[in-house]
């Protein structure tokens, strides 16, 4: 009864095409087929089978081989699984895309080596799809609104797509993914804030009204003690704002939508690896749109991807270190051109 949602690539001579597939007994699968020709297809077999019994149901399946730096190679299998659980800081979404790390040989099932890992951690991550440029392998999102109030239904949209993300495998055996080189092109008018050091409870504004910016920064985590600190995005003069920030009681970055006037709220969590924490720096890379933001955790270690609706009037953005001070390594703040939807 859910049957879509096709994925074509070609390995050695043979065209495969996987599916995603609810079985009648409501498990949520992928099933491959394979041709010699692209017209006449066979089906060979399931290709995975999400082994949680919730999980009814495997929409937007991405199937595709990806090399570690050293050459090795891994098969990446990604799907956006309807039914799961919400468990701690994992499935807070009402569906969650994500992907496992593992091998495939044709004729046989894909064999997992990881668990399930989210693609994006934010509030709007859903189906991504990914695709090969002969180099690259690049991904982007739909930035699904799920849960009402959806402000923007109201003037007929539906959602947007994320930035296209260049998809690699990092030497810590995880997928990484950061922006594609080409966003660089969008830059312009670029002011660079240097080193900044803010007091208990500090706030300094780096931007008055901003309708598309790029920011690059990087905290000093060891010479820190703020319990969050971070920016505050579509911040407007009635007091809303969005709060993108490191919180260090539980060593995570966070998009907090608590003060947000209009559409859902809740916050959402990207974990940093023990060996990030020690590192003591923190790489920050944020895209602030009209309606939405991305976060870019450590060049693409971790990414998050939420709606943002501003209220009215200017929307600054805004520096702050909450209990505790803040010690910034740099910051540079990019204003970017559209891309021409106007």
């Amino acid at each position: 009864h859910h049957y879509r949602d096709p994925k074509v690539w070609k390995t050695g001579d043979k065209w495969y095409m996987t599916f995603g597939v609810s079985s009648a007994e409501k498990r949520g699968q992928m099933w491959l087929f394979s041709s010699d020709d692209m017209v006449k297809w066979t089906y060979e077999q399931v290709l995975f089978e999400h082994p949680d019994p919730d999980v009814f149901m495997l929409e937007c399946p991405d199937f595709f081989p990806i090399k570690d730096v050293e050459g090795n190679e891994k098969w990446v299998i990604g799907f956006s699984a309807m039914g799961a659980q919400p468990s701690g800081f994992m499935n807070r979404n009402v569906n969650n895309a994500g992907y496992m790390i593992g091998t495939w040989t044709p004729g046989e099932q894909f064999k997992p080596e990881t668990e399930f890992r989210l693609w994006d951690c934010g509030h709007n991550y859903y189906a991504p799809q990914s695709f090969n440029d002969g180099k690259r392998q690049i991904v982007y999102g739909w930035m699904s609104p799920f849960v009402e109030p959806i402000p923007m239904q109201d003037d007929g949209w539906c959602g947007n797509l994320t930035l296209p993300r260049e998809i690699t495998l990092g030497a810590d055996g995880d997928l990484h993914t950061a922006p594609v080189a080409e966003m660089d092109g969008l830059r312009e008018n670029t002011t660079d804030f240097g080193a900044i050091s803010l007091g208990v409870n500090g706030e300094q504004t780096i931007a008055d009204d901003a309708e598309a910016v790029e920011i690059e920064m990087t905290i000093d985590l060891n010479a820190s003690t703020a319990e969050r600190a971070g920016l505050k995005i579509h911040a407007t003069e009635d007091g809303a704002y969005t709060y993108v920030a490191f919180d260090d009681q539980i060593g995570r970055v966070v998009i907090d939508r608590q003060a947000a006037a209009q559409g859902d709220r809740g916050y959402r969590t990207a974990p940093l690896s023990a060996e990030e924490l020690a590192a003591g720096e923190l790489k920050l890379r944020v895209y602030v749109d009209r309606g939405c933001v991305e976060v870019y955790v450590n060049d693409g270690r971790q990414a998050l991807s939420s709606y943002s609706y501003a209220s009215e009037g200017p929307r600054a953005i805004k520096l702050v270190a909450e209990s505790g001070t803040l010690k910034v390594k740099s910051l540079v703040l990019h204003h970017m051109k559209s891309i021409g939807l106007e």
